[in-house]
């Protein structure tokens, strides 16, 4: 079985297939939110080039799928006998990242029906940032703090030795006063030569 859906993927552009159904709930979620319009579960399977086996793709999508998304009374309901069932719904969204974030429009038959993410959907139900997504924003915001202190110093001594060059002289300057003491020197050597001539 691992070798047809290899196969079918390397047939489509695909290279190593993905069985976990962990990672491929990202890895679709991912490419529908990118695509940016519905698709059905062909051309779905063809845009993630067949890294996803078809029959693994269907269990992803089924619970991936927002169940309520043809009803827009779902969260409204005033049936007192309905609200444990959404109390127990809501539990289980809470322990799958991506239950529920896909939407479906049903077809005739499974070929037809169309699957898109909601882009007007707050991420993590608009309970803020996931806390692994948190974790790593905040790992990446003392790193990014570490690295501007170290910036700071390799500035500060850059600022210093800049500073010390420019205070120390020019080879113009430095060429400008070895002319002017060789004027000198000449002069003296002049001086000198007239002094011995009276001399003699």
């Amino acid at each position: 079985m691992y070798d047809k859906w290899q196969a079918e993927a390397e047939r489509v552009g695909g290279t190593t297939i993905m069985v976990d159904k962990n990672a491929a709930k990202k890895f679709v979620f991912d490419k529908l939110h990118d695509l940016f319009s519905p698709v059905n579960i062909t051309q779905l399977f063809v845009a993630l080039k067949g890294l996803v086996p078809q029959p693994i793709l269907r269990k992803c999508l089924d619970t991936m799928v927002d169940k309520s998304n043809d009803n827009p009374f779902a969260d409204d309901s005033d049936d007192e006998d309905e609200k444990p069932s959404k109390k127990k719904s809501a539990s289980k969204k809470s322990t799958d990242e991506y239950a529920g974030s896909i939407r479906v429009k049903e077809g005739r038959n499974t070929n037809n029906t169309l699957y898109y993410v909601d882009h007007s959907k707050l991420q993590n139900n608009g309970n803020g940032l996931l806390p692994e997504a948190r974790n790593e924003l905040f790992s990446a915001l003392e790193t990014s703090k570490q690295e501007l202190a170290v910036l700071g110093q390799k500035h500060k001594k850059i600022c210093s030795d800049t500073a010390q060059l420019l205070s120390e002289p020019k080879n113009e300057e430095l060429e400008t006063e070895l002319q002017e003491l060789t004027n000198k020197m000449e002069v003296v050597e002049h001086g000198l030569e007239e002094a011995r001539a009276h001399s003699s």
